[in-house]
């Protein structure tokens, strides 16, 4: 009498294997996106404590809002404050890479994590603009 055999085949093997490759695959991608988000939203959260600062700033100082920024940079020779929120932007994976203020406005935009052509802006205006390009300038201390 013949025995059966038990078990599998190599080739059902294989399939098993490439199709939890392919949803490990999908999971991963799904993780970085959430990992992703979940940065931007962190830097977007440090970004808007700069306003506070800004608008403690404006109340305590002659100047108004003109000590927020040096040199297109978030002047951390003013607050503490400045230098911790700009670290944790950067420890996200984001970047401040503008700052501009006078007496009267400001604008800050840091770059987001996942694209070089993600930016989120805050201003004076109480404007908070997602945008695909660096939204404020020298010239124009506003997020547009």
């Amino acid at each position: 009498m013949l025995k059966k055999r038990e078990g599998f085949t190599i080739v059902e093997l294989l399939i098993v294997v490439a199709i939890i490759g392919i949803l490990a695959t999908i999971v991963i991608v799904s993780l970085r996106e959430a990992s992703d988000r979940a940065r931007n939203t962190k830097i977007i959260t440090n970004i808007t404590q700069i306003r506070k600062v800004a608008e403690d700033m404006y109340i305590q100082e002659a100047s108004g809002y003109e000590s927020l920024c040096l040199s297109g940079a978030l002047n951390g020779d003013y607050s503490d404050i400045l230098t911790i929120l700009e670290n944790d932007v950067e420890k996200y994976g984001g970047e401040v890479v503008s700052c501009y203020a006078s007496r009267y406005s400001y604008c800050v935009t840091a770059q987001l994590t996942g694209s070089t052509t993600k930016y989120f802006c805050i201003d004076e205006q109480g404007n908070n603009l997602e945008s695909t390009s660096n939204a404020c300038s020298v010239s124009n201390i506003v997020c547009e």
